[in-house]
């Protein structure tokens, strides 16, 4: 069995961008009606320690990459106070996962499988919601089954 780094192991072999960015999210609002612990970086700490119960890296990856990209594109709302949308921060997390594929493989996680995860988890919000063909299609992808355990991680309002 592979080792899982704890968060701190892992921020210390990350790449400087990934550091930078990991800090810069300890002041990065999230909207509190889905995240009553309010900063994006309690918010990645609470998802990572949720995925390393499972001591799958595949998961723990997909927790550590999956809101960085919130850090560009978080902005306030224009008529809803406190209120913090970052539209698009998944695809911008799945860049900075590609840019950084050789250290996420290094680590031992499956580069697809975390992309996967990253690039849909907020699908996951609105799978209900999406026609029955889409919904076929993101379900019958061989990691279906970890993007939906990493939803419920990923879900502030629902114990893990």
């Amino acid at each position: 069995m592979k080792h899982i780094p704890i968060f701190q192991d892992l921020l210390d072999s990350a790449p400087d961008e990934i550091k930078d960015l990991i800090e810069r999210s300890k002041t990065v609002r999230q909207t509190l009606e889905y995240h009553p612990e309010l900063w994006v970086y309690t918010h990645v700490i609470i998802v990572f320690k949720r995925a390393f119960q499972t001591q799958d890296m595949d998961l723990v990856m997909a927790a550590f990459f999956h809101d960085l990209g919130k850090v560009e594109c978080t902005k306030p709302h224009q008529t809803r106070p406190n209120c913090w949308p970052a539209h698009g921060h998944e695809f911008v997390s799945c860049r900075l996962l590609t840019e950084y594929r050789p250290w996420v493989v290094q680590q031992g996680a499956s580069f697809n499988n975390v992309y996967f995860i990253v690039e849909n988890h907020m699908r996951m919000n609105i799978f209900n919601q999406m026609r029955k063909s889409k919904q076929e299609k993101l379900s019958k992808h061989p990691c279906f089954e970890k993007l939906k355990l990493f939803s419920r991680m990923d879900d502030m309002l629902n114990d893990f």
